[in-house]
């Protein structure tokens, strides 16, 4: 795939490690660790490549080349579940349907069988209690879709800091091979809950003139882009969807 590099499932070994700094400082009240030494960091890059994974899907096996390679589903697992099951449960008759699995949602049809009326999806505010202005919300936007997965990723629930009092979040920029820090939180709004999940982790780790090239090869997408500031970036379609910038349900 085109972004594989940017998402890259054969990461395991390097994630593995900023894993282990995020338990270690979740088990310190301070909520600090040391983050990992970056030689190693690099040495354990060198063995996160795609060509050492064989997929055989008319077996349903998954054989690792080289032992030092490790997989890690954490950029698309979730959603492409939710998809799944949200595909059952249509060929089971289901024709009104809400699946939230923290940070992935997705919709089926219209609520209660309300044909004139669209599922209401609240976009959780990114900025902590401490950074929140008097008057703010704890609901950043209001989103109106049906039929449609909304995913979000960003850095205000699995963190730590580090050592240097930086805080490092549990997405991993395959570039730097530390924690991305474009955005405090991207949502992507589009019809399959495995590529909202995979595109919201992507763009989280690009600059906003990358990310917005991206979307360009993914039709009927829409996604927003919450910077650190309280400013943001979004796509013209999410107007369709977003209570803040008119839409209605």
């Amino acid at each position: 795939m085109k972004y594989d590099s940017r998402v890259n499932i054969a990461f395991g070994a390097v994630i593995e490690l900023w894993e282990k700094s995020m338990t270690e400082a979740l088990e310190n009240d301070e909520l600090k660790a040391a983050t990992p030494d970056i030689e190693v960091l690099k040495e354990r890059a060198k063995y996160a490549s795609l060509n050492n994974i064989i997929i055989d899907k008319e077996e349903s096996t998954v054989y690792i080349t080289d032992e030092r390679t490790k997989i890690n589903l954490g950029s698309v697992a979730k959603g492409y579940a939710v998809e799944l099951i949200c595909n059952e449960l249509k060929e089971d008759g289901f024709d009104s349907v809400v699946l939230s699995a923290g940070g992935n949602v997705k919709t089926i049809g219209h609520p209660n069988g309300e044909t004139k009326r669209k599922w209401t999806v609240g976009v959780e505010n990114p900025y902590s209690a401490s950074e929140m202005k008097e008057g703010d919300s704890e609901i950043y936007d209001i989103l109106y879709t049906m039929d449609k997965a909304i995913v979000t990723s960003g850095d205000y629930q699995r963190y730590f800091y580090g050592l240097d009092n930086v805080k490092y979040n549990h997405i991993i920029d395959t570039r730097t091979l530390s924690s991305a820090r474009n955005f405090t939180a991207v949502t992507v709004i589009t019809k399959d809950s495995g590529i909202a999940d995979f595109l919201s982790t992507l763009l989280f780790t690009l600059t906003y003139e990358e990310g917005a090239e991206v979307i360009k090869d993914f039709p009927d997408t829409e996604a927003l882009w919450i910077n650190f500031d309280n400013t943001e970036f979004y796509t013209d379609g999410l107007k369709h969807y977003s209570k803040s910038l008119g839409a209605t349900n």
